[in-house]
């Protein structure tokens, strides 16, 4: 065989190898199932079926449970405890987070401090604060790792809500 023959199969064999390591299988993206049941304004006569139907998909995939609104009803048992029945009630439900509104301040500063402090989950107020000591009342996001994912939320109280 002739030197110009063998030219050609190196060029050829040169090519080959420089468009394999040009070109990158494509990845296949990775899908994740996160879940987030929100709710506003949680009448806590159905937290019993809330929670059935989370536990069963949270079996299933990893998920948040997040409460926006009020959570204190008229009932006296809410009257008689000062919030403390909806917040056991809540702790044992597995709730993630609660955005902070103003029903929660119906019972005064004070008192919510003390709810937050019997609270097993994360309660959010980024921009509640009490106005004569300048510290927020309660935190201001909350960041979770579900299927090796962060997630963050954040809790804001509406500019226009009223007290």
């Amino acid at each position: 065989m002739s030197k110009k023959y063998w030219s050609y199969i190196l060029i050829f064999a040169a090519l080959c190898f420089i468009i394999s390591c040009a070109v990158k299988p494509k990845k296949e993206p990775i899908t994740k199932t996160v879940t987030i049941f929100y709710t506003g304004d949680l009448n806590l006569n159905n937290i019993g079926r809330i929670t059935t139907l989370i536990k069963r998909e949270r079996m299933r995939n990893p998920g948040l449970f997040i409460i926006n609104g009020k959570i204190f009803s008229e009932d006296p048992i809410s009257t008689l405890y000062r919030g403390e029945a909806e917040i056991t009630i809540l702790n044992s439900a597995g709730i993630d987070a609660i955005v902070l509104t103003p029903d929660f301040l119906r019972f005064g500063f004070k008192r919510a401090q003390e709810l937050i402090n019997q609270g097993d989950f994360f309660f959010l107020g980024a921009n509640l604060y009490q106005t004569d000591k300048l510290r927020a009342l309660a935190h201001e996001y909350f960041i979770k790792d579900l299927a090796k994912t962060k997630i963050s939320i954040l809790g804001i109280l509406s500019e226009n809500a009223d007290f």
